[in-house]
Order: structure tokens, then sequence, then C-alpha cells
């Protein structure tokens, strides 16, 4: 069930009347409605005030739901997506029931690696597409990262078709606004670092390695920040191959592919060791 008190509780500390809450995004009436009858209203509604509150709808759910969480679940899916497990995340995600799926982070994340795995592993496009349209309606007003993580998404879908025009359009509006979502938790640091690595790997794919290397740089600094690792391996051998592209000394791409490798190592990605291991026998480093 919902934990409607912490909600209040939190509109109180930021000193935030229901109307000043609700400007913009909904009636006082029906916001009101929620807080003193528990009428929750539209979910594209209830992101917003969510937002607006900095809080994730994960957090006003109680461990008391009498529906099944799945969030720990959905949350080893998105790990195994860092490194490229797809036959790990088909297995989690066969075994959960949609219509279990009470929490609507839950069915956004849901619906995010259902896509991803479409898009990445066996290529079906037209169901990542309709996946990423499924989140589109779900979070209507755009407000949510999942938004971000669609058009992501899209992007992927039309750079694998070799649709260059269609996907730049998606990872340019990505582009706009990563910089200035807030890393608020675990999951949103780990989301926001996975946007900037797919959109810096499109763009080293399309040779603007300037913008590709300032995602990188960016991302390095948030896994620093936050002691993320998992992500540092991929990092520095996206860096290596951008550094070979342009022809960088062979001793900075030898640093960088050593330190992906230490990173792929302490994480246990064997798909990311295979790859340097033959990147750097071709270079002969």
């Amino acid at each position: 069930m919902l934990n409607i008190q912490l909600f209040i509780d939190r509109r109180h500390e930021l000193g935030l009347s229901q109307q000043e809450l609700c400007s913009g995004i909904c009636t006082q009436s029906t916001l009101s409605k929620f807080e003193n009858n528990s009428k929750v209203p539209a979910m594209k509604i209830l992101i917003q005030l969510c937002e607006r509150l900095n809080l994730a709808l994960a957090d006003i759910f109680s461990d008391t739901n009498s529906e099944p969480s799945h969030q720990k679940q959905l949350e080893t899916a998105e790990f195994s997506l860092i490194t490229a497990e797809y036959r790990k995340i088909q297995r989690i995600l066969n075994n959960i029931d949609e219509r279990t799926l009470a929490n609507p982070t839950d069915k956004l994340t849901y619906h995010y690696l259902k896509g991803y795995l479409s898009a990445l592993s066996d290529f079906k496009p037209l169901d990542a597409l309709f996946e990423f349209n499924y989140i589109f309606d779900l979070d209507a007003a755009g407000t949510s990262i999942y938004t971000q993580l669609a058009y992501v998404g899209c992007g992927l879908v039309y750079s694998k078709q070799g649709q260059t025009d269609k996907a730049e359009y998606y990872f340019d509006k990505v582009l706009h606004q990563v910089y200035q979502i807030p890393a608020t938790d675990n999951r949103t640091i780990g989301q926001v670092i996975s946007l900037m690595y797919y959109s810096a790997q499109f763009y080293a794919s399309i040779k603007d390695y300037d913008t590709s290397n300032q995602l990188l740089q960016y991302a390095y600094k948030l896994c620093i920040k936050y002691h993320v690792t998992y992500y540092l391996a991929r990092f520095m051998y996206l860096r290596a191959q951008n550094g070979v592209a342009l022809k960088i000394d062979d001793v900075q791409i030898a640093d960088w592919l050593n330190q992906a490798y230490v990173f792929a190592r302490f994480n246990h990605n064997q798909n990311l060791l295979k790859d340097i291991e033959i990147l750097k026998d071709t270079l002969k480093l």
C-alpha cells in the first residue's frame, strides 16, 4: 500500500502548501483527495508530484504492500544489463508476471528492460519500440528518467538499423537533458550513467569523438563521486577505442585498457575481459 504519510511529511519538510505542490500539475482537490482520502491520482500526476518532492515512486510504497515486490529482481536485471548478461535478464523477466507489478517504478523498469533486451540482444526492433512507447504513455509528462531511458532505447534501435539521422534525433534529446538529471539515489545514479554510456557509444559510432569523450569524462566523475565501479571498465574501454580512432599515443591507450581490465576483473565482467584482450592483441600492447 502507499505510504501517504511519507508523502505528506516531505511536503511539510519542504514548506510547500498543497496549492504550491500541485501548481501546474493537478488541481488542489486532486491532491487533497490523495492526502486525506487515499484516492490515488493518475500515475503521470503522481510521478510529477513525487518529482517535485524529490521522491522516487518506490519511496512511497511500503513493504507491507499486499502485491509481491519485484524490486530486487529488477535491480539484479539492471545490473546484468551493464555486464551484457542478456540471458540472465531474460530469465528474470520471464519469472515476473507484469500484472503483479503494483509499484509504478517497477512497471517502468520492467518495460525499459524488456525494450533494451529487444534492442541489444536478439534485436526485435518493433518489440523494442513498443516497450519504449509504452513508457512514453506511462510517463506522459516526460518527467521521469524512464522517458530519457526510452529515448536512448529508441536511438539504439535506429542506430542498429543504420538509420543514423533518426538515432541522432533521440540521442540529442537526451544530450540536452542528461547533465541536469539529479542523482538522488543509487538506482538513479546507475541509470544516469547508463544514459551517458550508451550515448557516448553512439556518438563514437558517428565519429563525434569530442561529444563521446565529454560524456565519458562526466560519467567517470559521477562514478568516482558516488563510488560506482561497475561501469568504469566500459568507460575506460570505450575511451581506449576512441583513442585508437583519434590515433592517441599507445602508452595512453594501454593505460586506459589496463584500467578497464582491472575494473572488469573486479566486477567479474567476463564478456568485457575478452573484448579487452582482443583489442590489446590487435594493437600489440
